[in-house]
């Protein structure tokens, strides 16, 4: 069955689906953002080896998160390398 933009029922409801997908990622993004514009929440005088760890593991999954993006189709240059510390 076809609606009036000449989309399916299936591929309209994939693309509402998206959507709703893609505001929740987006409200993700901006939170982890602030998170680290704020230091994670710490303390820079209280940061130590685990936090380091922790977030080499925040990198990691941020690192599968961007080739994910790339392999959809995304542009590599959609993501800097440049490193902007807060200290």
């Amino acid at each position: 069955m076809k609606n009036n933009n000449n989309l399916t029922v299936s591929q309209a409801e994939a693309i509402d689906s998206f959507i709703e997908e893609t505001m929740l990622a987006q409200t993700v993004a901006r939170g982890v953002d602030k998170a680290m514009n704020d230091n994670v929440g710490l303390d820079p005088d209280a940061i130590n080896w685990g936090h380091v760890g922790t977030m080499k593991r925040i990198n990691e999954l941020l690192d599968e998160l961007q080739n994910t993006i790339e392999d959809l189709g995304g542009s590599k240059e959609w993501f800097s390398t440049e490193t902007t510390g807060s200290y």
